[in-house]
């Protein structure tokens, strides 16, 4: 989890999108030498628009995850 305190939605999938980015640009090494490739897929919440306590960011931040896992992966959603 990020935490983006005073930031746009906007600021935020950009931010988003700069992490699934460079983890998807980058190699990692695996077991006996072998090079690894990895992607994420990300869920955007806003405090006020999503909900005012932590409980309701985080359900709607993993519900978010879920619909970029399910459009195809290595995404990043807000809505």
């Amino acid at each position: 989890m990020v935490l983006l305190t005073r930031t746009s939605l906007d600021v935020a999938l950009a931010i988003g999108e700069r992490i699934r980015a460079t983890i998807a640009s980058t190699t990692f090494a695996g077991e006996l030498g072998c090079k690894v490739s990895i992607t994420v897929s990300i869920g955007i919440s806003q405090f006020g628009r999503d909900g005012r306590t932590i409980d309701a960011l985080l359900r709607s931040a993993d519900e978010r995850l879920y619909h970029a896992k399910s459009q195809g992966r290595n995404r990043v959603a807000i809505v």
